[in-house]
Parts: C-alpha cells; sequence; structure tokens
C-alpha cells in the first residue's frame, strides 16, 4: 500500500495540516487575549498607571514588569489608585476579584454585641485566716495528760485536747462550791466568774455543781473542727497563759491566691463568680467567689492578688496546692470585632477595611477587653464597617508596598 502512495504528496499535504493547525490556534489565542481578562482575572486598565506586577499565589513579592513568576505564574499588574476616588492613593490598594478569591479574603461586619471576657490565672490554696484558733490556757500547771500527739492530726470539735493539773484552777473550784450562795451579786456569782475566765467550760461548771467536789485535773476541749498545728506541748511540760500550745485550722473553706497582670485589674471585681480547678484534672471544678483583692502589686512579679472563698466540704484541697482560676469579667455592650482582624504593630493596632469594588485601606484602632472570639473597639471605626480577617497581613504588605513605590516615584519627579 505505502509503496504505491507517493511520498511527496503526502509530505505536502502533512506540511498544509500542520500550518494551518498553527494559523488557527494563533487567532484563537488572539481572540481570546482581546476580548477575556488575563488568566487571573484581571482586566487591562488603560487608565491607571501600573504600580508593579505580583504573582496571585505570591503577592507579598513585587516584579518589575509582565512575565512569568518564580513558580512559573503569570503576573498580573497592580494599578494605583484611582485620583477620582476619595481618600490617599497611598493607603488604598484595588485588587481584582480573581486575587481575593485566590487569597481567600473574608470579611466581618463592625458590630454592636455583648462582651464578656474570661480572665484565666494560677493560684495557691491558703488555710482561711479567720479559721484558725490558738489553744492558751488561762491558768499555770502542768499538762499531766496530752489527748493528740501528732500534729497535721484531723480533731473533732469538743473533743478533748489535754489535761491540765493547775493550783489555781482548783483553789477557783473550792471557792466557788465553799462561798456559792446562789444570789445574784453574792460572793458565789463572782466565783463562777472566776472560774469562767479561768476557761472552765460550761458543762464542767454543771459537773461541779451537781458533784459538790472539786476536780484537780481539768481537761480542755476543741472550740473547732481543725487540723492540728504547731503543738508546742508534750505531758509533763509546765505551761502558762504565755504559751501557744497548739492551732487548729479549720478547712472546711479554704481561700484561693490568685495573681493576675495588674493590667487585668479593672476586669476583676469583687463578688465575681469563679471556677477552679486543678491543672492535671480540669473536670473538677470548684465554684467560689472573689471577696477581696489585695492593695499592693507585688513588687517582683509586678502581679495583682485577689482572693478567692472556696467551700471545701470533702477536705480535698490542701495548703499550698497550685490550681488554675478562671473568672468571667462582668458583661458589656460595646464595639466589637473578630479578634484575627486586629493587626499589632509597635504601639498601636489596625484593620484593613473593605471599602467594596476590590478596595482595600487600613484603619488605625484602639482596641478594649476582648473574649475568645472578639474583641472591644473603643475608637477607629464605626458600625457596620466591614473588617477583613482573612490574608489581612498579604493586603496590609501590599498596602505599605504600594505606599513605598509612591513615595520614590514623587521623590523621583
Amino acid at each position: 500500500m505505502w509503496r504505491n502512495y507517493p511520498i511527496k504528496q503526502y509530505v505536502q499535504k502533512k506540511w498544509v495540516l500542520v500550518i494551518g493547525l498553527c494559523l488557527l490556534l494563533m487567532v484563537s489565542g488572539y481572540i481570546i487575549f482581546q476580548k477575556s481578562p488575563n488568566s487571573n482575572g484581571v482586566s487591562h486598565q488603560p487608565n491607571q498607571k501600573i504600580l508593579y506586577w505580583i504573582d496571585p499565589m505570591e503577592p507579598q513579592i513585587p516584579y518589575e514588569g509582565p512575565g512569568k513568576s518564580r513558580m512559573n505564574m503569570d503576573l498580573v499588574p497592580v494599578y494605583a489608585e484611582d485620583p477620582n476616588h476619595s481618600g490617599s492613593a497611598s493607603s488604598t490598594i484595588t485588587i481584582s476579584p480573581a486575587i481575593i478569591h485566590n487569597l481567600g479574603v473574608r470579611t466581618a461586619m463592625v458590630e454592636e454585641g455583648t462582651l464578656q471576657p474570661k480572665i484565666r490565672a494560677y493560684g495557691i490554696i491558703k488555710a482561711n485566716e479567720n479559721k484558725i484558733v490558738h489553744i492558751h490556757s488561762y491558768a499555770e500547771g502542768w499538762i499531766r495528760k496530752l489527748h493528740t500527739k501528732e500534729s497535721q492530726e484531723l480533731i473533732e470539735k469538743n473533743q478533748p485536747l489535754f489535761e491540765i493539773y493547775s493550783p489555781e484552777l482548783r483553789v477557783a473550784q473550792y471557792e466557788y462550791l465553799l462561798q456559792s450562795t446562789g444570789k445574784k451579786g453574792g460572793v458565789g456569782e463572782a466565783s463562777l466568774d472566776k472560774l469562767r475566765a479561768l476557761g472552765i467550760s460550761e458543762p464542767q461548771i454543771e459537773q461541779l455543781r451537781t458533784t459538790k467536789k472539786e476536780n484537780p485535773l481539768v481537761t480542755v476541749y476543741a472550740p473547732q473542727q481543725g487540723y492540728i498545728d504547731s503543738l508546742n506541748v508534750r505531758e509533763g511540760m509546765w505551761i502558762n497563759p504565755e504559751i501557744t500550745l497548739m492551732s487548729l485550722t479549720d478547712l472546711s473553706e479554704v481561700w484561693v491566691v490568685a495573681e493576675f497582670f495588674s493590667i487585668q485589674l479593672d476586669l476583676i471585681k469583687i463578688g465575681q463568680e469563679v471556677k477552679v480547678f486543678f491543672p492535671h484534672s480540669p473536670n473538677q471544678v470548684w465554684q467560689g467567689q472573689i471577696d477581696y483583692i489585695y492593695p499592693e502589686i507585688d513588687p517582683i512579679s509586678l502581679t495583682a492578688k485577689a482572693r478567692i472563698r472556696l467551700p471545701n466540704n470533702h477536705l480535698l484541697l490542701k495548703p499550698n496546692q497550685y490550681v488554675a482560676v478562671e473568672i468571667k469579667a462582668f458583661p458589656k455592650v460595646t464595639l466589637k470585632i473578630p479578634r484575627e482582624a486586629v493587626i499589632w504593630g509597635e504601639g498601636k493596632q489596625h484593620v484593613i477595611l473593605a471599602l467594596g469594588e476590590g478596595k482595600f485601606q487600613p484603619k488605625t484602632v484602639v482596641t478594649g477587653m476582648e473574649d475568645e472570639s472578639h474583641i472591644e473597639i473603643i475608637s477607629g471605626l464605626n458600625k457596620e464597617e466591614q473588617v477583613v480577617t482573612s490574608a489581612q497581613f498579604l493586603i496590609d504588605s501590599e498596602i505599605n508596598l504600594k505606599s513605598a513605590l509612591l513615595r520614590l516615584d514623587s521623590q523621583g519627579s
């Protein structure tokens, strides 16, 4: 078959097909280029000055002219601001819809709503100082029997602590038995007051009145429930009223002394509800209230301290334990935007305003309190304005680069 087919005629037909196909591609490409925007969706704008060229995938890198980027992407122009548009040309940038889509730009509205920030801190469990009692003897004598001999032992209310032999207490009992007349204001009344002043309890006085017999050993009972701290006596010791024999600490209610940054003091108020939990066990939560804010700032850590009263019915909280604290500040109605919209600079904050039609402009703002998702706007924005919440850093770099190029142009002219 191939032997009978003229080779010259075959080659001529092949070249005709190739040349025709090339012409067709050139014509179609010219038509597409003239009638449609470039590959990145930015149409030519002959009335505006081209500042520089960018790759939509890397808009932070400027190029001096058209062509391909380092990623082999077609470059698109960035134009100067329309001089008829109100506002500063150096602070406003126009981006084509295609680039906005490629960058994933998202916006949010400035809205009025409620902010209730959470303040997180750490604290130390302390004993409630109002529930600590010191045990003293009101008379001199000797400890004949010590019922509790171990520190940190849990003592119940009215549990016997020790028995004391005191000549002074024996004399007071004799006086009451011999001189009691039962008449108000008599010698018996005075001796009764003396017994009470020496620490004899009412049940012991009633027993003395009933038995008509003095007791050489007087038992001292615990005035409250608590753990024994600073046990300073042993059996056989001579004691006097100046010696602190022991102290009882009631841990049914404890304090949490929490430390906060001094800038958070405005958010901390007496009466606020507080959640306290162990850092390693966040599911076990105690509820308490702030009942005192300390007046001084720690000179070393520069932190403020607040005291939280916390019930401790099961005695799971121990003094000197380390706990986490979470406080809900009182709610406030204010202007707010998403936290991610704020660009933090040196000494100030700003956002990127979305002006519509692809135009963006930076705006300096003053921020206030914040919660987990929003931040308060004290000044700089109005209600229902739109701010950029995604890709704002890239847009901000474009604005800064554009401003720098315009300053260079003005200096060169």
